[in-house]
């Protein structure tokens, strides 16, 4: 074994600098596989342990106080799984909040942050200790949103406002971001009571907090509740449950590991390229050396264990190294959660995804780097020391001096084109990665931060610039005079309501033509057009095994009704468990519904806020409130813009480093190679600065052609492969837009770095002295 290590040592010595090269893309590779598998397997762990310290329920529910009877907690205990039940006062507002400079709309529930009780605990993350009657305790996701502690928390409804300063932040597991479209505000009691008096009956809700035996039983109990209230409530009205919650608050977190994981399998890949470009090219270098080895009664796979023993090495150095440089990203993983979720994510060394880690890059490269170096075994001793069959072959002279047209420094370029057989191949392999990483980023980024419109419609059902709700929908003189407005593209009633499936609680889209809408969800099939259709969500098909076609039995209390499936839907905000019914079909079990979300689509939504004031004046009786809602998709878009730009900047940065450290292995390989060729070339007159030109120009056509095909196969499969990580947030129809501009601004930046790269690293050929190459 010490043979081999000293003959291991041997090579790492004489090539120190190409083995550092592949370390650092081993590095990265392993920062974003680490990072990737942090995210997908310990960020729902911690949900889940915080779910449990902080006793929270594993169903939900708010109404308000005028819809609730004392009877309904005594029917919820007796539901089978339940364990506890609580219940908390509550006021509950619906109204806006700066978020990012813009308006939110979103509802706020809220809570006496003093009042005694046993779920839904908090944690108060940061306080000032300045408790004033003006105090508030806020979600700790608003600490992304622009707020500090002692700030103004200013809460909008119908122009009047609610203002509190922060005196905290705190982690809600249940309300403590938006994906459940309600954020709650703990108040202590002084200015509790306060708001209490200033608001009034009408703001009064009760919040039913349930525990059940396990966390899983939720959904179910769940179901159950709501189909104890099903039509008996009349305002406002949530309820949820554990896996929801969950899955609402972690999918980021799913998503980004994802993409993290997917990318480092393809910096993996390239790094295997070069650990195979780099053996094929010692063997070549070493070849004779390796005949005498051979010679001197080494077999082939002790000289094969020396030549692949130095890339193990490498191999678990960089991937220990790795493994503890993602640690140090974490804190940046860990602020782009929290600014989604209102979770802080406490991650520490995880020594299983490090495990697993280490073992799988330590494997592939072992794997791989045996069999491009197992055909030393049948090398035969006297070949080698002859300098192998390829020192006896005699290969075509391409582009002769004699008969090629152009410059002599044109056609030494091009000559050393066509010999560099192996070194283009895993340069072009290379351009086609780093294009397709490229490529991906700006898509991304371009489609979040740019022109949002595609991801929006991937997000939402529909994207209104204003919904008002109406007291009297049956009085058509308001739709009328909005419509007649030159700047409304459209106006229609969008309802949500709740509907039970097999005793399940599912979220129901009610409109009456879907047809007008500015946002097709459908991604199978069609829309239901009459009366006795449905379309249904993605959640629904997979757990109920339906196909189009099929009939499905929907309830709205004792009211059930038998609906032919025509296609179905995508659902972010509902996880899939929904379903789209016509305004004539949803009446067929609910007869006393009426419509009351309008939707306005303008054209031009600068003008969104005046044309709401203007409505509210002229029909402040028949608008009962209103929500801007094009601002309020803004607001939310900021986090996610942040996210896209961290992201981003961490691809593009990756990509660059990929191309200097591969053009660096190649370059410097072709230099040793050469270094004859180039000796000789200075002493017959070449100049320095020819040779490194000759050398960069001759890499520039397969940069080109690499760059080139690889822009071509990511603009045509892009979208694919962004639908398949989107699959991960239940999207399962999405068009982004790939701009060309964007791709040949991409392929340009990647040609200029490559070819300055080439020219940088290429000054090395200034070390070449043709008197030292004829004194050695």
């Amino acid at each position: 074994m010490k043979q081999y290590g000293i003959l291991a040592a041997r090579n790492i010595r004489k090539n120190m600098s190409q083995y550092i090269s592949f370390g650092i893309i081993l590095i990265l590779a392993v920062v974003m596989f680490h990072l990737g598998l942090l995210s997908q397997l310990n960020f729902s762990k911690s949900f889940d342990k915080k779910w449990e310290d902080y006793h929270s329920p594993d169903t939900f529910t708010v109404m308000m106080k005028s819809d609730y009877q004392p009877n309904y907690l005594d029917e919820i205990k007796k539901i089978n799984d339940v364990e506890s039940v609580e219940t908390r006062e509550a006021l509950l507002l619906q109204g806006s909040f700066k978020f990012h400079d813009n308006a939110m709309d979103l509802e706020n529930v809220f809570f006496n942050k003093d009042e005694s009780h046993s779920l839904n605990e908090i944690q108060v993350v940061e306080k000032t200790g300045n408790q004033t009657e003006q105090s508030a305790y806020v979600s700790q996701y608003l600490s992304y949103a622009g707020y500090k502690l002692g700030d103004t928390y200013t809460y909008t409804v119908e122009k009047k406002e609610y203002s509190f300063i922060i005196d905290g932040f705190v982690e809600d597991m249940v309300y403590g971001g938006q994906s459940l479209g309600l954020v709650s505000v703990y108040l202590p009691e002084k200015s509790y009571q306060a708001l209490q008096k200033e608001t009034g009956e009408e703001a009064k809700a009760v919040s039913i907090f349930t525990k059940c035996k396990t966390k899983e039983a939720g959904k179910t109990v769940s179901s159950k509740i709501a189909d104890l209230l099903m039509g008996k409530l009349s305002g406002y009205y949530k309820n949820s449950y554990f896996e929801a919650c969950k899955n609402g608050r972690t999918i980021t977190a799913n998503m980004i590991g994802a993409i993290f994981i997917a990318f480092a399998l393809i910096v993996l890949v390239v790094s295997l390229l070069v650990s195979n470009f780099r053996i094929n090219s010692s063997i070549e270098e070493e070849i004779k050396n390796m005949g005498v080895l051979k010679a001197l009664g080494y077999t082939g796979n002790q000289i094969i264990l020396s030549m692949i023993m130095p890339y193990i090495v490498v191999g678990i150095v960089a991937s220990l190294i790795g493994i503890i440089a993602s640690y140090f990203v974490v804190p940046v993983l860990q602020m782009i959660y929290t600014a989604q979720t209102g979770v802080i994510w406490e991650q520490g060394i995880d020594v299983v995804a490090g495990g697993i880690v280490l073992f799988v890059v330590v494997a592939l490269i072992t794997a791989f780097s045996y069999l491009t170096a197992r055909k030393i075994r049948r090398m035969a001793a006297i070949i080698a020391l002859r300098g192998g069959k390829e020192a006896h072959d005699f290969k075509k002279n391409h582009f002769p001096m004699e008969e090629t047209k152009g410059t002599v420094s044109f056609i030494m370029s091009c000559k050393m084109m066509l010999t560099n057989g192996k070194q283009n191949v895993l340069l072009f392999l290379l351009l086609i990665a780093v294009m397709f990483a490229g490529i991906f980023a700006g898509t991304m980024f371009y489609n979040i931060s740019v022109d949002a419109n595609a991801f929006i419609n991937a997000l939402v059902e529909t994207k209104q610039s204003i919904t008002l709700n109406v007291a009297n929908s049956e009085d058509t003189q308001l739709l009328d005079k909005i419509k007649s407005n030159s700047n409304v593209k459209e106006a229609l009633y969008y309802d949500g309501a709740s509907v039970m499936i097999d005793k399940e609680n599912i979220a129901a889209f009610i409109t009456d033509d879907f047809s007008k809408m500015d946002n097709d969800i459908c991604y199978k099939g069609r829309n239901p057009e009459h009366a006795n259709e449905v379309a249904v969500g993605s959640e629904l098909e997979k757990s109920h095994n339906l196909k189009i076609g099929d009939k499905l039995t929907i309830n709205y209390g004792t009211n059930a009704e038998d609906y032919m499936i025509t296609g179905f839907i995508q659902s972010v905000d509902s996880n899939g468990v929904c379903v789209e019914l016509t305004t004539s079909a949803y009446k067929k079990i609910d007869p006393e519904y009426k419509k009351q979300a309008l939707n306005i689509y303008l054209k031009d939504e600068s003008v969104t806020s005046e044309y709401i004031d203007e409505l509210t004046k002229e029909y402040g009786g028949q608008i009962l409130s209103s929500v801007n809602a094009a601002k309020s998709i803004e607001s939310s878009l900021q986090t996610f813009k942040m996210i896209s730009g961290i992201l981003c900047a961490f691809i593009i940065g990756i990509t660059i480093a990929m191309i200097l450290i591969i053009l660096y292995m190649v370059i410097k390989t072709i230099i040793i190679r050469k270094k004859v060729d180039f000796g000789i070339a200075k002493a017959i007159g070449f100049t320095t600065n020819q040779l490194i030109l000759q050398t960069a120009v001759s890499l520039l056509p397969i940069v080109c052609l690499g760059g080139v095909i690889g822009a071509i196969v990511s603009y045509l499969c892009m979208n694919s492969v962004i639908a398949n990580v989107f699959h991960l947030l239940g999207v399962l129809k999405i068009g982004f837009i790939v701009p060309v501009p964007m791709v040949v601004l991409v392929l340009a930046a990647v040609i200029a770095v490559a070819f300055f790269s080439s020219l940088l690293v290429s000054r090395r050929i200034k070390k070449i002295s043709a008197y030292e190459l004829i004194t050695e």
